[in-house]
């Protein structure tokens, strides 16, 4: 019978998938504003012609945990980091997008971008432009960017009533159906930057014990696989 095989290997299957969630976790332990992704498993019975359910595993999704990671303080004018559930507007070929984070800089055109050189976007939906005569550049608690010769435009920050339906969209962005809301409750804090929330030692930790699990898994599968061999060579040698 080779269900005690079947149900360790979509053990192994679902074990795989989260190595390399926990994997990219840890890569990306640098990331600033970066959000830690968790993989969700469901129970899958099967009802066998004879016997009791089989309990199978299998993959139900990947979820990402939006929980705020550490403030660290960069000294440079144009790392915001946001203090609060706010996401920054960002405006993409494929629409608006939104991040956590705020590593920005300016463009050829004096535009305030992501390191990607997507535009931040202001109130109204519009980028902000900062002047060749700008001088020493400060952003205020509420977003409002000003130089030496004036404002330039405020930072727009909004928030969604659930994170449930925002999606990674690369580059430390996501997507979602949700119509934002102003974050009003949030400000941002000019020179720093926002940490991923990875935990590397929690992680590795994980991945240890994931890597003794699949190992314990290939093992019961051999271990199988020499059960049926030996039951096929006894049964050769009847008469």
């Amino acid at each position: 019978m080779k269900t005690p095989s079947y149900v360790a290997l979509s053990q192994q299957m679902v074990m795989r998938k989260q190595i390399g969630v926990i994997a990219n976790n840890v890569a990306n332990s640098g990331t600033p504003g970066y959000k830690a992704d968790r993989l969700l498993f469901a129970e899958h019975l099967a009802k066998p012609e004879r016997g009791d359910r089989v309990s199978y595993t299998r993959m139900a999704g990947v979820k990402t945990s939006f929980y705020a990671g550490g403030i660290s303080k960069t000294g440079n004018s144009l790392d915001v980091a946001i203090q609060g559930d706010g996401f920054f507007v960002v405006d993409t070929p494929a629409g608006p997008r939104y991040t956590r984070n705020g590593h920005f800089q300016l463009d050829e055109n004096g535009q305030l971008v992501t390191s990607q050189g997507y535009s931040v976007l202001g109130e109204g939906d519009q980028p902000i432009v900062l002047p060749e005569d700008a001088g020493a550049v400060t952003i205020a608690r509420d977003g409002t960017v000003s130089g030496d010769s004036g404002d330039f435009g405020s930072i727009q920050l909004v928030r969604f009533a659930t994170t449930e339906g925002m999606k990674k969209a690369g580059g430390g962005l996501f997507t979602t159906e949700t119509a934002p809301d102003p974050a009003t409750g949030s400000f941002v804090i000019q020179g720093s930057l926002e940490e991923s929330n990875v935990e590397p030692i929690l992680e590795i930790t994980r991945l240890i014990k994931l890597m003794s699990a699949y190992k314990a898994a290939q093992k019961a599968i051999d271990s199988e696989h020499e059960r049926q061999r030996r039951a096929i060579e006894r049964l050769g040698r009847m008469p």
